[in-house]
């Protein structure tokens, strides 16, 4: 039995407007998030029994990454919070391919940030907590994901020796 779990699966955004320009962003240092889906039901007494009137969903969404200094990407949350721009977010799970390989099973939505927080305790670093309100009702398929955004923190492996620039040794 393989278990999901939490560090395999990461959060992309991107500004709604700018989906035309730019890819997806990563948030470096999630340490997690919480995506969760209801329906409020009202029930009707009937001679018959119990009728049940289901609502449509609604999430509780939120997130919360350790605040990177040089973040474009919390920067780019921040300002679309500021000034109640809509973003896209993908929640992608990176062990679960496709049968092609090539894309990443994923939930997509719209969503507009309704809870900016940071949190800065004198001995701890300082972390961001972001609450969503999705729009409509999110989309299950297949995503990109680049090794770029899969290893976005990673530094990449370095020789011995004296790093040269115009890739001589």
């Amino acid at each position: 039995m393989a278990l999901k779990k939490g560090i395999d699966v990461i959060l992309l955004y991107r500004e709604l407007a700018k989906q035309a320009e730019e890819s997806a962003k990563v948030v470096t240092y999630q340490t997690e998030h919480t995506f969760g889906m209801s329906r409020n039901t009202d029930s009707t007494e009937t001679k018959d029994g119990t009728a049940q009137t289901v609502g449509a969903i609604e999430y509780d969404f939120s997130s919360t990454a350790l605040y990177d200094r040089e973040s474009d990407t919390i920067k780019m949350l921040y300002d679309a919070f500021m000034a109640n721009k809509e973003i896209e977010v993908w929640i992608i799970d990176k062990l679960k391919k496709d049968t092609e390989g090539g894309k990443f099973e994923a939930k997509y939505m719209h969503a507009l940030i309704s809870n900016y927080e940071e949190t800065a305790a004198a001995e701890d670093n300082v972390e961001v907590s972001l609450e969503y309100a999705v729009q409509m009702v999110h989309q299950d398929g297949y995503a990109t994901l680049t090794s770029e955004q899969v290893e976005q923190v990673q530094y990449a492996f370095e020789d011995t020796t004296p790093k040269t620039t115009g890739g001589g040794q």
